[in-house]
């Protein structure tokens, strides 16, 4: 069953001449793994604003679990990206004057949907706390910590939690280990990579390095606005 579908995208900033995106085709099916790799300034960033709602392209078709995201209103698509999509932020976009814990669980008071997705017995706070606690952060002089005391690394394995939690059906992950060492990447991999597969999530996730892409089901490059495949291995385990 398809989940994300693109069709015959155009897209361009205020300004410009020519097209930054020219996509014919891309479906990802659903528990789908998808990377994507591009150099700074391919226009990466741009295609996930336009995949999560925020942006809406000048032509073509953007369908997420079979509605048409770019047909709709500016708050529908706010609210359709809070049900059903966790972004990782390039920038993070966490709220600097929350908690640790408070800025994991914020997606959850803007949705129901994610809100009501815990098994019997578990809460949002439970929840932040078990992700927390997969990558380091679960100490209690950490949760309830304001996010700016956070090393840069730290604020973006919070922002991984925020986006992870209520079983969103997509997440979307701009950059996401740009800020961590090796050691923390690999953790950050595997707790993700892991709620995906155990939630049947399908994930975007967008890199100028290839160093992770074998661990995905489908690979492709970024270039001049196009999408261009890549011969896929097969996937192992993060090391």
């Amino acid at each position: 069953m398809k989940q994300i579908e693109i069709k015959d995208l155009e897209f361009k900033w205020k300004g410009q001449v020519d097209a930054l995106l020219k996509i014919d085709h891309l479906k990802i099916e659903k528990g789908k793994r998808f990377f994507l790799q591009g150099e700074s300034g391919s226009g990466k960033t741009s295609l996930l604003s336009l995949l999560a709602g925020i942006n809406a392209p000048q032509k073509g078709l953007i369908e997420l679990l079979g509605q048409p995201i770019n047909k709709m209103k500016t708050h529908e698509r706010d609210e359709f990206r809070a049900k059903h999509i966790g972004y990782i932020f390039q920038l993070f976009n966490l709220v600097p004057y929350l908690s640790v814990i408070e800025n994991v669980t914020l997606p959850c008071q803007f949705s129901k949907h994610r809100n009501n997705a815990f098994a019997s017995g578990n809460n949002a706070k439970n929840e932040a706390i078990r992700l927390l606690k997969h990558v380091g952060l679960a100490g209690k002089d950490v949760l309830h910590k304001p996010v700016t005391e956070l090393s840069v690394g730290q604020q973006q394995r919070v922002a991984a939690c925020r986006a992870l939690i209520g079983n969103p059906e997509i997440i979307i992950a701009d950059e996401p280990t740009s800020s961590l060492d090796e050691k923390a990447q690999q953790t950050f991999i595997r707790l993700l990579l892991a709620e995906c597969s155990a939630n049947e999530t399908t994930l975007i996730f967008v890199s100028h390095d290839a160093k992770f892409s074998h661990l995905f089901d489908k690979s492709a490059r970024l270039e001049n606005g196009e999408i261009v495949y890549t011969e896929q291995k097969s996937k192992g385990g993060a090391k």
